[in-house]
């Protein structure tokens, strides 16, 4: 998941690396995943969806609708965080965002 398309795909999830014997997923502090029987990346990306997590192409399919504006998307900090992506999408938005 460190290589492009992996979890930077995900703008709503914040990865810290911390070395030890197992992989654990924390999802808001509170659920903890053991990571060691999801070793590819097919495996890691269904366990992200079916804990509700969005990917740049799912955000950018709800954008095409009114129920997420780009006004939500620049709220959620992806115009710093995915700069490029935005700037394709939602570059008037944008560049009234500071970044």
């Amino acid at each position: 998941m460190k290589t492009p398309g992996g979890v930077d795909n995900y703008p709503d999830v914040t990865v810290r690396y911390i070395s030890g014997p197992n992989i654990d997923l924390v999802i808001d502090g509170a659920e903890r995943i053991d990571l060691t029987n999801h070793r590819t990346s097919s495996q890691l990306h269904t366990l992200f969806a079916s804990r509700g997590f969005r990917t740049m192409e799912d955000l950018a399919a709800e954008k095409a609708s009114p129920s997420l504006p780009c006004e939500r998307l620049a709220s959620m900090g992806l115009c710093a965080a995915h700069v490029e992506w935005m700037r394709q999408r939602c570059a008037d938005t944008c560049s009234k965002v500071e970044l």
